[in-house]
């Protein structure tokens, strides 16, 4: 680590561009900056976690360049301290694929006892929302939950996989897990679909944590561990949710684990894996093709077009999607080979496509300059040029009030920075220039982290072949039995 000026380590972040020399990531906070995470580097840009202080994490974009950084979003739910001192830490950020440029973030509010609220960006973000809860529940029955005072929270995991489903190959579609209030966790937490990017949400009829999606979308299902009945079940769909299929699969009651499916999700098979009172553990390999017996015909599908809730256009990132999707209504499958017809159409460029450039920081109806490069000042100018905004990265908009957005405003050299307002409880940011640092080089680093099984109490390993009256077919025949231990 290099020493700074305030005799402390900080980590500093090293960037080449297309191969080209090494240069210093900028950051409008460079104080206390104890560490880096890399949550993305695609879409032309890198989405970082920058670690300031204890109780403090960041969320930070960049430009094209990977050099220059903005504010995306302050105060992320994260691993505890040690964990960043010495640890791997997890943020609770992610994209959601089957919707271009939304982004969903758990973010501590300002309470004395900070809560966990759920944030998303819909313009990859550039601005941040309460995600709006349903207007009524299962049933039909009015939900009183409008924001600011109560919106739909999701729920994150540090430990498993993210309790989320969202693929490319069903656009719009995204399943989580999560609570209506004003932080999550305050009530009580259930299964939530939204078809088109989480602009919308209704709720599913029970609170199962293991779904997913099978055949580009059209099957939804859903298991988990009920105590108040004998067997096991699952649940599908093939109508968006708005019936649901209860199958038993297995006359014993087995904690569901997994649902699996293969990469993609465009195949309509999937394995439920779970572990049985007896602590064996059962693999029910299910096939849907037997209760979706009719594949999709033209008159079957619809055109749908995402749209940006806080926005005045038809238009995602600076363009206006075209999808082809099937009709909720229609029960058929679309096939594993299925191209899905998609047209794209450049927009004019209005607002929503910018955001803060670096050294500006978001504020109510503006951006606010905390922190620039001033070469201009060092050469012995009275004045230099910047610009409040720049575009966002992958935004295809084109003329409209870009010119307008891009433009220069000239500062005086003799401005004095203020720190951001934008720190947490007991921190104090110096807003200036990165001087000092530790290196760290962005890599294109994909890391596949294999889980090994816990079966330290599993006395056996089978495939299970369960018994139904309805539905027959779904479950296939066992192909596979094998009584001894698996190796760990």
């Amino acid at each position: 680590k290099a020493k700074s000026f305030s005799k402390t380590t900080q980590d500093y972040l090293l960037v080449s561009y297309n191969r080209m020399k090494f240069a210093f990531a900028k950051f409008p906070i460079v104080d206390l900056r104890r560490g880096f995470l890399i949550a993305y580097t695609d879409d032309d840009e890198v989405v970082i976690a920058v670690n300031h202080h204890r109780n403090l994490t960041n969320m930070y974009i960049s430009d094209k360049s990977g050099i220059y950084y903005g504010l995306a979003i302050n105060r992320i739910r994260t691993s505890d301290d040690n964990v960043w001192l010495y640890g791997t830490p997890v943020v609770q950020f992610k994209k959601f694929p089957s919707m271009p440029g939304t982004y969903v973030a758990m973010q501590l509010n300002n309470d004395r006892i900070p809560r966990p609220i759920t944030k998303i960006s819909y313009n990859k973000g550039g601005r941040w929302h309460p995600i709006r809860a349903p207007t009524k529940d299962y049933s039909g029955q009015d939900r009183n939950c409008v924001p600011p005072s109560c919106s739909l929270h999701l729920q994150f995991s540090l430990r498993q996989s993210p309790i989320f489903y969202s693929s490319p190959s069903s656009p719009g579609l995204i399943i989580a897990f999560g609570n209506l209030g004003s932080y999550l966790g305050q009530r009580s937490l259930s299964m939530y679909i939204s078809h088109d990017g989480g602009y919308t949400w209704k709720a599913a009829p029970f609170r199962y944590v293991q779904f997913t999606a099978l055949d580009h979308g059209s099957v939804i299902a859903a298991a988990g561990y009920d105590t108040s009945t004998s067997g096991s079940f699952i649940y599908y769909s093939c109508n968006g949710g708005i019936d649901w299929i209860k199958l038993k699969f297995s006359n014993e009651r087995i904690i569901v684990s997994r649902l699996i499916v293969e990469p993609g999700f465009t195949s309509l098979f999937a394995t439920v894996y779970g572990i049985t009172q007896s602590k064996e553990w059962v693999l029910a390999r299910l096939n849907f093709a037997s209760v979706l017996n009719r594949k999709c015909q033209i008159s079957d599908y619809k055109t749908w077009i995402p749209k940006d809730p806080y926005s005045y256009a038809n238009c995602t990132l600076g363009k206006v999607l075209s999808y082809q999707i099937r009709k909720p209504e229609s029960c058929c499958y679309n096939g594993q080979n299925f191209v899905r017809s998609k047209t794209v159409t450049v927009c004019p460029c209005s607002v929503e496509d910018f955001e803060c450039n670096y050294g500006f920081i978001p504020t109510v109806l503006n951006c606010s300059i905390v922190a620039v490069d001033r070469k201009e000042c060092d050469n012995g100018a009275k004045y230099f040029y910047a610009s409040k905004y720049r575009k966002i990265s992958g935004n295809q908009c084109i003329k409209g009030v870009e010119t307008q957005m891009l433009a220069k405003s000239r500062y005086s050299c003799d401005l004095a920075f203020t720190p951001a307002p934008i720190s947490g409880p007991d921190v104090g940011l110096a807003i200036a220039l990165p001087v000092v640092a530790i290196v760290i080089l962005i890599a294109v680093l994909l890391s596949y982290k294999y889980r090994r099984s816990m079966l330290p109490f599993a006395s056996s390993f089978r495939l299970h072949q369960a018994s139904t009256t309805r539905d027959e077919g779904l479950i296939e025949d066992s192909v596979y039995d094998d009584s001894s231990k698996p190796s760990v």
